[in-house]
């Protein structure tokens, strides 16, 4: 819109603050958003002015400007908010997830536990090596839960450390007098695949090992 002179009587119902700053000549341009203009880019003055159509291309460009700033504004504030809320999401599913993990590995100590005392208090041969058998595997999965935990839910862990933890407990679920289970490790990182799949293995030798290798009284180092 174009007015040189408001003092002529055109019909309009004026703001206040027209008259209050003395404003006879106005010209402005509506600041265009995506759906509702979001204001009115305007140039007021005192006295009568003779606005052309370059001051209207120029007040355009400019409440375009302006348009485009609140909008960046505006997708700013979403996107931050968005990334809020998935970083609340992702931290809820880290909680929950190392909750399960915790409550997992307990389950499985808890299984191990009453697997060694079935295995120590059955005479039956078979029926013992069979709670071993199981309890072996079950241990086997409750130290890879125990690393996990301790790495912080990390997808690599310490082979290294984890066979020794592992070799340890394998030793003392056995029950075989005479024969003493040695260790000797380093420190390799692997991918948690690997290493459960390498934990696997190790529980089959070691208890193949204590079930058919040595005879009573033996020594041998693993």
């Amino acid at each position: 819109m174009i007015e040189p002179d408001l003092r002529e009587e055109r019909g309009y119902v004026l703001p206040g603050f027209y008259g209050e700053h003395g404003i006879i000549s106005t010209v402005n341009v509506p600041v265009r958003g995506a759906g509702e203009p979001y204001g009115v880019l305007e140039i007021d003055s005192p006295e009568p002015q003779h606005y052309d159509e370059n001051d209207i291309n120029f007040l355009t460009g400019f409440a375009n400007v302006v348009a485009e700033a609140v909008e960046t504004a505006g997708r700013v504030v979403r996107l931050r908010t968005l990334v809020e809320e998935q970083q609340a999401a992702l931290e809820t599913k880290a909680l929950l997830t190392s909750e399960l993990q915790h409550r997992v590995r307990n389950n499985l100590q808890v299984v191990y536990g009453m697997l060694s005392r079935e295995a120590m208090r059955t005479t039956d041969k078979d029926a013992r090596q069979g709670f071993q058998n199981i309890g072996a595997r079950v241990l086997m999965l409750a130290q890879v839960y125990d690393h996990l935990i301790g790495n912080g839910i990390s997808r690599i862990v310490d082979l290294g450390d984890y066979l020794g933890a592992l070799c340890s407990k394998l030793g003392t679920l056995q029950h075989h007098g005479g024969v003493q289970l040695v260790h000797r490790t380093e420190h390799v990182p692997l991918d948690l695949d690997a290493v459960t799949a390498l934990g696997i293995a190790v529980t089959e030798l070691v208890t193949n090992a204590y079930q058919h290798a040595f005879p009573r009284g033996g020594r041998r180092e693993d």
